[in-house]
Parts: structure tokens; sequence; C-alpha cells
């Protein structure tokens, strides 16, 4: 999915809605989640982080492309600050991110390949820019968020 398809995010796109239930089914987002990661969880966000890390450095598959589309914006109305399991994920997914403006000022022309169609980035305001179906957009302020990667050690979130 990752670099042959252009998510466009939304109920209506198939690959959106194939990635959102898979997140989902690996990292539940809605409901009562307990804090923490099982340590399947944990071990498939590892692989996740690796794969944005080497997206923020230039390289492929864009997972970031299909991550940035399922999760969203970072703080949406109605996310619970819980730390499950999917809040890990999404916090340690935007610590990556947050390695947007090296990877724009290194490489700008690529910025735009690893984002789905519906999100832009505004190097000037480190901000990643979602534009909604119905036209509205939010702002994530990267360089404001108080985000940590995930931690080294899963026994600090085992359930």
């Amino acid at each position: 999915i990752a670099n042959d398809v252009t998510i466009n995010g939304g109920p209506n796109d198939v690959w959106w809605s194939l990635a959102f239930d898979i997140v989902d089914d690996v990292f539940p987002m809605f409901g009562t989640e307990p804090d923490g990661m099982d340590p399947l969880q944990y071990k498939v966000a590892q692989q996740i982080l690796d794969k944005l890390k080497q997206n923020m450095e230039g390289r492929f598959p864009a997972l970031t492309r299909v991550l940035l589309s399922v999760v969203g914006p970072h703080q949406q109305p109605g996310t619970s600050n819980a730390r499950s399991a999917f809040n890990l994920l999404r916090d340690a997914a935007y610590a990556e991110w947050q390695q947007f403006s090296k990877f724009a000022a290194r490489d700008p022309n690529s910025v735009p390949k690893f984002l789905p169609s519906h999100i832009t980035y505004d190097a000037a305001a480190d901000d990643l820019i979602y534009v909604y179906a119905d036209g509205n957009s939010v702002r994530t302020n990267l360089g404001g968020l108080k985000v940590a990667a995930l931690p080294s050690d899963v026994t600090q979130f085992s359930r």
C-alpha cells in the first residue's frame, strides 16, 4: 500500500479503510483500552517506527504516508489521553515525524512523496496540515509537540 497507492483518507477510500482496519486491529483506537502494550503490539510498533525513521532519512517504503492518514492530527477532539497502545504508537510516530524539518531542509522535493494527498507540510511553520473532505483543515505543529519515543524496554508498558 505504502508506495503504490495514493491514500486520500476517509471511509470512501478503500485503501485508507484497509490501512485503518489493520492498524485498529493491532492498536485499538476506540473504546476503553488498558494502558501499555502487549508484546505483539510492542514488536509491531518497533517495526513501524523503524520504517518511519527510514522515511525521515528519505528512504522507502513510505509508511509515513499510510500512518499519517490513519492516525490523523495529533490532538483530535475526543481523543483520550490514556497511555493505550494506540496513543503510545501515535506519540512515538509523531516523535519521529518531528524530523520533518530536517528532512524538508535536506530534500524539499521529496517531502510530498511521503505524505497522503490530503496532508501537506508547511516548512516555515513546521506544521502538518490535514484537509478533510469538507474542506476544514487542522494543523499539527511538530516542533511544539511534547511526545516521546517508544521506550526500549517493553516491560515498562506490558499489560
